[in-house]
């Protein structure tokens, strides 16, 4: 949850025209500096954020959704 559309608005302006674009969710990995409070994207929530990126960027796509 480190992460809203307005921020990702903000992020793809300084990429727009990019050929590509992907949206990954995130993963713990166990060694996380503060191991509280970060949670993975919902599904749903990652394909609202996706929405989002193909505003900007119409070939931005989601991996790691497995």
């Amino acid at each position: 949850g480190l992460h809203t559309k307005e921020s990702l608005r903000k992020a793809l302006d300084m990429i727009r025209g990019a050929e590509r674009y992907y949206l990954q969710r995130f993963t713990d990995s166990g060694d996380l500096i503060a191991p509280e409070g970060l949670s993975a994207f919902s599904y749903d929530e990652m394909r609202e954020l996706l929405a989002v990126a193909r505003e900007v960027i119409p070939s931005a796509e989601l991996r790691g959704m497995d």
